[in-house]
C-alpha cells in the first residue's frame, strides 16, 4: 500500500483526473441526432459563464506552460512568455499576451453573450500574432492568393493565405476540438447565443455571420494530431473554473458520430457494378482500388465522382477478381 501511495505521490505535473464520475452517462450509448442533442444539453447545463474579466486569470492556468509554472505557453508562437506581460492599452511591446478566441469573435460571438468568454475557445496568444491571424478560417493554406510563410513573424510554425490559417502541427487537433465544441455548445437555443456551425462552404465564413470553416480540415487534423495528456489536463483546468468540459477531448470517438468520419468510404453492388461513396470535402482525395492488398497494388479508380451534399459516389465496374477499395488524402488512408 505504501508503495501505491508513493506512486501517486509522483505523477508528472501533467496527470489528469477526466471527467466526473457520470458526467457523461446519460449520453452514453447513444448516436446520430439524439447524441448531439444530449451532449449539448451536458456541456450547457453545466457551464457557468466567466466575466470577460477573470478570464485572464483562467487561461494563466490553463495556458500555463508546464516546464515554466510563471508563464503561459502561446498558442501559435509556441513560445513561453511570463504571465505577467499581459498586454497593455496600448501595447508597450511586441512580446504581450493577450486573449484569442479560436471561433473570432466578428463571426456569429455576441460580445455579451456566454460564448465570447468561454475559455474552451480562448487561448494566450502573442498580441501581433493574434493581430495578423484576425478572423481567418483554419485551413491547409497554399492554395489562395496571398501566401505568406510564416503566417506571422513571430509564430514561425504558421502561414496564411487571403482567407485561411494555418497553425503550427502540434496544436491542430486541440483547435479542431476547440471549434467542435463551439459548434456543439452553441445551438442559438438561449438569449445572447447564436447557432455557430462549422462548414465546407466557405462563401458561408463571411463578415459576421456564425459560420466557421474548414470543416473537413478541422475533421482531418482531429485524426492527425490526436488527444495529448496537456490537452486533457487542460479539460481539468476548464471545468474547475467554469464547470462544464469539452467531450471531444474526452471521448475522440464522438467526432465521427456527431459531425461524420471524412475518411468513411462505403459500398454498394448492383450485378456488376459497385458504387462508392465518401466524403465530398476531401476534394484532392484519390479512390484507390487493390485486388490483393499488396502495399504495392494499389491504383486510381477511372472516373469522374458525382457530388451530393456531403458525399462524392463513383460508380466502377465490379466484374473480375474480389477488389479492395480505399480513399487516400494527403498521407492518410481509410482502413
Amino acid at each position: 500500500m505504501k508503495c501505491r501511495i508513493l506512486v501517486l505521490l509522483m505523477l508528472p505535473a501533467a496527470a489528469f483526473a477526466g471527467p466526473p464520475p457520470g458526467y457523461y452517462q446519460t449520453a452514453e450509448g447513444l448516436a446520430g441526432s439524439a447524441l448531439r442533442t444530449e451532449l449539448h444539453r451536458i456541456v450547457k447545463t453545466t457551464h457557468t459563464p466567466l466575466d470577460y474579466t477573470p478570464t485572464r486569470q483562467a487561461l494563466e492556468a490553463c495556458d500555463q506552460d508546464p516546464a515554466t509554472a510563471n508563464n503561459v505557453l502561446l498558442i501559435y508562437a509556441r513560445r513561453s512568455e511570463p504571465k505577467t506581460n499581459f498586454v497593455k492599452s496600448p501595447p508597450q511591446n511586441a512580446t504581450e499576451w493577450n486573449r484569442e478566441h479560436l471561433w473570432p469573435n466578428s463571426r456569429g460571438i455576441l460580445g455579451d453573450g456566454p460564448d465570447y468568454s468561454d475559455i474552451i475557445n480562448l487561448r494566450a496568444a502573442d498580441v501581433t500574432v493574434n493581430a495578423d491571424r484576425e478572423n481567418l478560417a483554419f485551413e491547409e493554406t497554399g492554395a489562395a492568393a496571398g501566401y505568406v510563410v510564416p503566417g506571422s513573424p513571430e509564430a514561425p510554425q504558421t502561414s496564411r493565405d487571403s482567407n485561411s490559417w494555418e497553425p503550427p502541427p502540434v496544436v491542430k487537433g486541440d483547435i479542431a476540438r476547440a471549434l467542435f465544441y463551439m459548434d456543439l455548445r452553441y445551438d442559438g437555443d438561449a438569449a445572447q447565443e447564436l447557432d455557430l456551425v462549422l462548414t465546407d462552404n466557405m462563401a458561408l465564413v463571411t463578415g459576421s455571420a456564425p459560420y466557421m470553416g474548414r470543416l473537413t480540415t478541422l475533421l482531418i487534423w482531429h485524426l492527425v494530431d490526436p488527444v495529448s495528456p496537456e490537452e486533457m489536463l487542460r479539460n481539468d483546468r476548464v471545468q474547475q473554473r467554469q464547470g462544464n468540459r469539452n467531450p471531444f477531448v474526452d471521448k475522440p470517438d464522438w467526432v465521427a458520430a456527431v459531425f461524420g468520419d471524412p475518411m468513411a468510404i462505403s459500398s454498394a453492388v448492383n450485378g456488376n457494378q459497385v458504387t462508392l461513396t465518401w466524403w465530398a470535402g476531401l476534394e484532392d482525395a484519390v479512390l484507390e482500388t487493390n485486388a490483393s492488398l499488396a502495399a504495392a497494388s494499389w491504383a486510381p479508380v477511372a472516373g469522374t465522382p458525382a457530388v451530393n451534399g456531403r458525399e462524392r459516389t463513383l460508380t466502377t465496374s465490379a466484374t473480375g477478381p474480389r477488389r479492395f477499395y480505399r480513399v487516400r488524402y494527403r498521407g492518410i488512408e481509410s482502413p
